[in-house]
């Protein structure tokens, strides 16, 4: 399979090739649809990528979570989920992973996952070389229907409710795209920071400015807002926010300064194939850069558009390593590993690409 990168700036039509880059992808198997992923870097493993996979083919399994470390290994594995006591973990007979967010505190990294389980919740794990900790889970009436997740520390985050329902009634909200998402935050407490979102789902926070932003999937746009350190309040700054074409899901910042972005062209295609029905899902992936508080410069948009006979199918997320984006999408048990391919158009996209960069050199990059 192919991807061919399209460059849009502004609101501007996108305009087809008008930077010719390609992406050469193959697939890696995993155990389920792999919902989001997140990729960690440190000297001793190197690149390492979580995945949360679900099989969503109406086997009624449950979920996992698995890693493929990114300079070792070509095949997926299974993270052993086990609890304190080093016993296999109860809870992993209901557990459905959705967002995943990746925070280290005082030498050691947790994984924060948000699990779509019978009763709703954010689970957290101590990162292991094969297998993951469970020590805490977050629980609250609150907790409708969450699915992406942002974390600030092992113990604060912010979590996008999809819709006020769950099950079969959150896939109604969905389908009508009616306003009843939000999103919460908690530290040591809940409290709900925006309401009234058409189905709230990915959430990220930028490393440059402090601003968080949300993917509103039905409305068809990414919204930013500004957060204060000190409440967890967020203040909507719709001028940094941007539309898109496509309904956007998962949100991932790279290292280079690009926020990634997961998008399905249309919510009942998607719809027909995650109940098995449309063998395609029409989805695309962009990269945006997103200028820094305080600049009047618009967003810049790169589409990663499919050409030749396989396309995307319902692709949720992506996450780049060097020179290497991975995609997982809702529905096919496998990641995508595309490889950059084109060497003479580096300076556009990987160009920007510094293994060992700074957080204050990325950001310089979008001022």
């Amino acid at each position: 399979m192919t991807l061919v990168l399209a460059l849009q700036l502004g609101s501007a039509a996108f305009v087809p090739n008008a930077v010719a880059q390609s992406l050469g992808c193959s697939s890696v198997p995993v155990a389920g649809g792999p919902e989001d992923v997140v990729i960690r870097w440190d000297e001793q493993r190197g690149g390492r990528l979580f995945a949360s996979v679900d099989p969503r083919d109406g086997s009624g399994g449950d979920g996992r979570l698995q890693q493929l470390l990114l300079d070792k290994e070509s095949s997926a594995s299974t993270l052993r989920l086990i609890d304190a006591d080093g016993e296999p973990w109860s809870g992993a007979t209901d557990f459905h992973p959705l967002g995943l967010a990746v925070v280290s505190e005082g030498g050691q990294e947790y994984l924060l996952v948000v699990n779509d389980g019978s009763v709703p919740g954010i689970e957290r794990f101590l990162v292991n070389d094969d297998h993951l900790v469970h020590d805490r889970r977050w629980s609250s009436p609150l907790l409708t229907s969450p699915n992406g997740i942002a974390a600030i520390s092992p113990s604060e985050f912010y979590v996008t409710n999809a819709a006020l329902s769950h099950g079969f009634r959150r896939t109604l909200e969905w389908a009508l795209g009616l306003p009843t998402g939000n999103v919460l935050h908690y530290r040591g407490d809940w409290q709900l920071v925006v309401d009234d979102l058409r189905f709230a789902n990915g959430i990220t926070i930028s490393p440059c400015d402090n601003r968080v932003y949300v993917a509103e999937f039905a409305a068809r746009r990414v919204l930013a807002f500004d957060r204060d350190p000190a409440t967890g309040r967020l203040e909507d700054v719709a001028a940094a926010g941007f539309t898109l074409p496509d309904h956007p899901d998962n949100l991932t910042w790279d290292s280079a300064g690009f926020l990634l972005i997961g998008a399905h062209v249309s919510v009942w295609r998607t719809f027909c194939h995650l109940q098995g029905i449309c063998n395609q899902a029409p989805s695309r992936i962009y990269a945006a850069t997103i200028p820094q508080a305080g600049s009047a410069a618009a967003a810049t948009i790169i589409e990663l558009k499919a050409s030749g006979d396989t396309r995307l199918r319902a692709a949720t997320t992506a996450a780049r390593y060097r020179d290497r984006i991975f995609v997982g999408q809702l529905r096919q048990p496998a990641i995508l590993n595309c490889a950059l391919r084109m060497p003479e158009d580096r300076e556009v996209f990987v160009g920007r690409e510094v293994t060992q960069q700074t957080t204050t050199e990325r950001c310089a990059l979008n001022q």
